[in-house]
């Protein structure tokens, strides 16, 4: 009985030798999870435009909101910036013309034909939108519309696409660099005058009203928003032009 138990437990027990050329023969078999030292290395990255979120959706063919995840991400953010330039937008046509109605007419200051207008504004903008884009009513061409939205989404990645035509590029960036450096002046100067006009009507007609200085003061100072939006626009801009035409 002593043999037979001792046989048993050595046909338990593994060989030594075999357990470990069968370890070697498995490790061959496994896929090895490692990458190599040059799959690691800067030379293999990918382009600038590849690693973008919308130069991935972009190579495949499609544009930046495409994408069903990132697409629809990108289209929140895109109408929640909407909704918040309309707003603002309308509050500054609203106080343009009630400012130069109570500048022409010396009348006080009327909140609800401030509104009013405002309100008009905000809803007659967007469906003004919606008939250009419908090919309608003073619509552009729609060879703009596509061109407008992949330019916005190369300066957007910060990269031109890889099958991109440096020098088309460069005559496309550099008129979307001029009329960023014409916007951010222009807006900017708007949103001052209509604060000053805004605040003169406060000291002609009503009194040096305490709340309609505070308006004036604050429309004035927002015009600090689209200036710093319109410059870190051009600065984008700019670097992807010099990508463009560094390439020629």
């Amino acid at each position: 009985m002593g043999v037979l138990c001792a046989l048993r437990e050595s046909c338990r027990t593994p060989d030594p030798c075999t357990t470990l050329q069968k370890q070697g023969d498995d490790a061959e078999s496994r896929p090895s999870t490692t990458e190599p030292l040059w799959t690691k290395s800067r030379l293999t990255t990918e382009p600038l435009w590849e690693k973008s979120r919308l130069g991935r959706v972009a190579g495949r063919g499609g544009g930046p909101h495409d994408h069903p995840v990132t697409g629809a991400r990108r289209t929140r953010k895109w109408w929640r910036y909407w909704t918040i330039a309309l707003t603002v937008a309308s509050i500054y046509f609203g106080s343009l013309v009630q400012a130069l109605s109570g500048l022409q007419n010396q009348r006080p200051w009327n909140w609800v034909g401030m509104i009013v207008p405002a309100v008009l504004f905000a809803a007659a903008l967007p469906s003004l939108r919606g008939v250009q884009q419908k090919g309608g009513f003073l619509a552009p061409p729609n060879d703009d519309w596509q061109r407008r939205r992949a330019e916005n989404a190369v300066v957007t990645a910060g990269a031109l696409p890889p099958d991109a035509d440096p020098y088309e590029w460069s005559l496309r960036l550099g008129r979307m660099r001029d009329v960023l450096r014409q916007a951010r002046w222009s807006i900017a100067g708007m949103c001052a005058v209509i604060g000053g006009l805004v605040g003169a009507a406060a000291a002609e007609a009503n009194g040096n009203s305490v709340a309609l200085w505070a308006l004036a003061i604050g429309l004035i100072a927002f015009a600090v928003v689209p200036f710093w939006w319109a410059s870190r626009r051009l600065r984008a801009t700019e670097r992807v032009l010099g990508r463009a035409q560094g390439s020629l």
